[in-house]
């Protein structure tokens, strides 16, 4: 009866060890995938945003929001044929909602037809910025940063805009990751400097 007693004492240990180790090693698969889930998700909005960027012109600002926190701009047409219509392609604005960046987008048709085609769709969650940390940061032909506070007259002719993202990716230990990507503005140049 003690044998059986101290083989059944061995085999309880043994177990506790096996299942402190797989819960673990799940735990750790678990945040290493919400790790990787959250940087592509943040990669793939901040590739969509630099690509609208690359191409605006006429940034505005958004109505009751900072610079620093929304922006939009127009998307030209592109200037085949003499008779292209005065209004622009497309206007796209992103702004950072609680802790969603959104992308609202408005085509127009050659007769100047609105349409919006994206309404307020998030592209990325969980974001970080609040208002301290701005989301679109902005820098004129020679890379001097405008402040969109004090500056902003200045931001629609700036020439290259920043774009940063800080993610939160574990909620239960508020641990993010910070991503940016830096975008010329090839419609919005100066080329008399």
């Amino acid at each position: 009866m003690v044998e059986v007693t101290i083989v059944v004492a061995i085999l309880s240990i043994v177990s506790f060890m096996l299942l402190g180790f797989l819960d673990h090693t799940s735990s750790i698969a678990s945040r290493s995938g919400n790790n990787v889930r959250t940087e592509q998700n943040a990669q793939l909005a901040l590739r969509t945003v630099s690509q609208d960027l690359r191409s605006a012109t006429d940034i505005a600002a958004c109505s009751g929001v900072s610079y620093s926190q929304c922006l939009s701009f127009e998307i030209p047409r592109s200037q085949t044929s003499t008779s292209a219509p005065a209004c622009p392609e497309s206007v796209v604005t992103y702004r950072l909602s609680g802790t969603s960046l959104l992308r609202t987008k408005t085509d127009y048709s050659s007769a100047c037809a609105a349409t919006v085609s994206v309404n307020g769709v998030p592209i990325v969650s969980a974001v970080q910025n609040g208002t301290t940390t701005p989301v679109f940061t902005y820098y004129d032909a020679s890379q001097t940063a405008i402040d969109a506070t004090t500056q902003a007259a200045s931001i629609p002719s700036a020439a290259t805009v920043v774009v940063r993202v800080i993610v939160t990716y574990d909620s239960s230990t508020s641990q993010t990751l910070d991503f940016s990507s830096t975008v010329a503005l090839r419609n919005n140049r100066d080329t008399s400097s």
